[in-house]
């Protein structure tokens, strides 16, 4: 085996030290903006006092083998994207579809492991260091923008906040865990969850692992309350894209869950079939150094170059 890294518990000592520091600090701004956003709530069939884990139902979608191909390949190169955001670029244009609304909020889910922290290596510690934290998703078009760059301009602005988010979400934690900026009241939980947990079929071939058909049954209690209406999560698997809706059946009805599950479909093979056949390659404002520079901003500068 290789040298072991960096314990759990030196991970947890160095992770309490990063909640006083310059670095972290410098993030607070950026978190309390999305912690206090607030958003229209998600509709529902029916009200309910709990949310418990015994009460989900889920629904799953499929894409065939060459959609997923395509998706994991020649869809990232006009915008020089990748899969999460394609996913969350779909997921946006369907909630949009399903409530009428323009932004919406959600609880995003990483592995944890970025390189936040100096002089410390986890990548091959056991432990539990996922991060979640608040995005938000915004629908709106400008007023000029037609139906033919509605696409484009919703994966570019996409693709630019997730870009902007500090070390992929590690801080926001430490900031309400560690630090206590804020308290649970003061802020509007996420209705939706979303992880892209990647390529099962990648690691398994290279682990000599394969996926048990025996079901493990129930991780955590099923009196868990839920912190979220539905979490979304997908992965690749038999080279098939999956994605799973999680919900609670006696807040939605099957009906309604699969009407959002089949717009994040459509839209996603939308998306596969625009970005497969454009045969230009687009800038976003993320692929310059500028933070402030928005996508209006950019096209303005790129028009001004080209009548140069």
């Amino acid at each position: 085996f290789p040298e072991k890294t960096d314990s759990y518990q030196n991970y947890a000592k160095q992770l309490t030290d990063y909640a006083t520091s310059q670095q972290l600090l410098r993030e607070i701004d950026y978190w309390i903006e999305r912690e206090q956003a607030i958003v229209e709530p998600l509709p529902k069939d029916a009200e309910t006092l709990t949310n418990l884990l015994q009460d989900t139902a889920a629904i799953d979608i499929r894409l065939t083998k060459q959609e997923t191909e395509r998706l994991l390949t020649a869809v990232n190169k006009p915008y020089t994207t990748d899969t999460n955001d394609i996913l969350l670029a779909a997921l946006g244009l369907a909630l949009h579809k399903w409530t009428g609304n323009d932004r919406f909020k959600i609880s995003l889910e990483g592995h944890g492991r970025e390189a936040h922290l100096e002089d410390i290596d986890i990548s091959r510690t056991v432990g539990w260091f996922t991060s979640i934290y608040p995005v938000l998703l915004d629908t709106s078009l400008p007023e000029s923008t037609d139906d033919h760059e509605r696409f484009g301009y919703h994966i570019k602005r996409t693709k630019d906040m997730l870009r902007r988010i500090p070390y992929k979400g590690v801080g926001y934690g430490v900031l309400k865990y560690i630090s206590g900026m804020w308290e649970p009241a003061d802020s509007q939980c996420p209705d939706i969850s979303f992880n892209y947990l990647g390529q099962f079929d990648e690691e398994i071939k290279s682990s000599g692992f394969r996926v048990s058909p025996v079901k493990a049954g129930h991780e955590i209690s099923p009196d868990w309350e839920r912190p979220h209406l539905i979490d979304i999560s997908g992965a690749v698997s038999s080279e098939c894209l999956v994605m799973h809706f999680v919900y609670n059946r006696l807040q939605y009805k099957k009906e309604t869950v699969q009407a959002l599950a089949d717009h994040v479909q459509f839209f996603l093979k939308t998306i596969i079939k625009h970005c497969t056949e454009k045969e230009t390659h687009e800038r976003s404002a993320t692929d310059f150094t500028d933070e402030d520079l928005t996508l209006e901003e950019l096209s303005d500068i790129m028009g001004a170059v080209n009548k140069l």
